[in-house]
């Protein structure tokens, strides 16, 4: 028996089982013997997969790691001498920035003070935000800045050095050729960033596989560095389901909380001669517990029941993923007064680019009559399609004209129709 929802958004379990089971099968099918379970979101994976070879009896289990790497602390090891770089993978999403975000991306904020001492730059100027960092004479002159040269070759080939320790770690010391990776998706940035950086160490033998959740941009990807989105996947045109599981994919993200800081940097204990991992502060402790940890403790029970009657009574992948999407549809687009009140109260901290503390939800007072007939305006000559944010049937909901939501969700539900949500 699958237990009855009691916490908001739990079925989200159909969704999280269902890629579970998918990416099980895909592993076995190519003889993958290692998972890198890509934290944040990859701490639960990891057990939840764990769950489903038990609740199998696996005889040979696949075996998993929780990886801890983030596009910080990624991002310095897979970078090429300063000389040939262009900082692309920061620079193609986040172009307005200040000298603290960038030194803050890299990691090396801790050196700011001497940086900022040989630019001859003070706070303000440190924090101003550039219209187009990579093509302000700020950012030239700081690459020209021979302190900053010297921080910047040192740490990329300490945190490189120590990254590669920290991966060989899981697998008796020895660098692999090849990484699995498992994570939500969207981009896989990381992926690309742990790909330029194996390609360093292992040259052409370098090779990454991410399976993801759901994928909407293919970033550097090509013939040794695949990507694979499960569930959904919007590259070549949108997948089946994808206009439900694309529908708020954030979901998947707070669902999936963190455990720790986000880790930001690597390095090897002297001392003990292995890799740490360095972590910011856990912004997001007291918010996890209060508000996402009762949830999570829902999904996994719900999980475990899905599990248990899949092992007796299968469902095909078919109809499984009719039911999966059944259960999404209700969640982003009939979503409970409880479920939209509860993620008014959940926020997200980005920690790459822009350092940024975001709301998930739109605001959640009752716009006027006037406001939502300039937001719909706006909405249809398309000036300001930011504003439809994470959640777009919500956004419309609380600040559209009345009625436009309801079209939006019938659209979406037509353009599922053969998986009668």
């Amino acid at each position: 028996m699958i237990p009855q929802s009691t916490h908001p958004f739990s079925d989200i379990a159909f969704s999280l089982y269902q890629f579970i089971e998918r990416l099980f099968t895909r592993a076995c099918k190519e003889g993958v013997r290692d998972l890198y379970f890509l934290s944040r979101e990859g701490w639960d994976l990891k057990e939840l997969f764990e769950i489903f070879q038990n609740k199998n009896n696996i005889s040979v289990p696949i075996r998993t790691h929780y990886l801890e790497a983030s596009r910080r602390s990624s991002f310095l090891p897979s970078l090429g001498p300063l000389a040939d770089e262009t900082f692309e993978v920061l620079f193609r999403q986040y172009r307005a920035m200040s000298l603290e975000s960038f030194l803050n991306s890299l990691g090396l904020e801790v050196h700011s003070a001497i940086i900022c001492e040989g630019l001859g730059v003070d706070e303000a100027g440190y924090r101003q935000r550039r219209d187009d960092l990579p093509k302000d004479p700020i950012f030239e002159k700081l690459k020209g800045l021979a302190v900053f040269q010297q921080i910047y070759e040192s740490e990329r080939e300490n945190r490189s050095a120590a990254l590669a320790q920290y991966v060989a770690s899981f697998t008796d010391g020895a660098l692999p050729e090849k990484l699995t990776l498992v994570d939500v998706g969207w981009k896989g940035s990381i992926q690309d960033n742990l790909y330029r950086w194996l390609s360093q160490q292992k040259d052409e033998h370098a090779q990454v596989h991410g399976f993801y959740i759901g994928l909407n941009a293919s970033g550097a990807m090509d013939e040794r560095n695949v990507k694979t989105g499960l569930m959904f996947e919007g590259i070549h045109g949108h997948s089946r389901g994808y206009n439900i599981l694309n529908e708020n994919r954030s979901l998947f993200e707070v669902l999936l909380p963190a455990r720790h800081g986000g880790p930001y940097s690597y390095e090897v204990d002297t001392k003990e001669k292995k890799p740490v991992v360095l972590h910011e502060p856990y912004y997001e402790e007291e918010m996890v517990a209060t508000e996402i940890q009762p949830i999570v403790v829902e999904i996994f029970e719900k999980f475990r029941a899905i599990a248990s009657h899949q092992t007796h009574s299968p469902l095909p992948d078919e109809t499984l993923f009719k039911l999966t999407c059944k259960r999404h549809f209700r969640m982003v687009f009939n979503p409970s007064q409880a479920e939209m009140d509860w993620l008014s109260r959940i926020h997200h901290r980005e920690n790459f680019g822009v350092f940024e503390e975001s709301a998930l939800s739109p605001d959640t007072n009752a716009s006027s009559l006037i406001e939502r007939l300039r937001f719909t305006y706006r909405l249809v000559l398309r000036t300001r399609p930011r504003e439809i944010g994470f959640w777009p049937y919500l956004s419309l909901k609380r600040r559209a004209f009345y009625g436009v939501s309801t079209a939006y969700r019938v659209l979406r539900k037509w353009q599922e129709r053969s998986l009668k949500c």
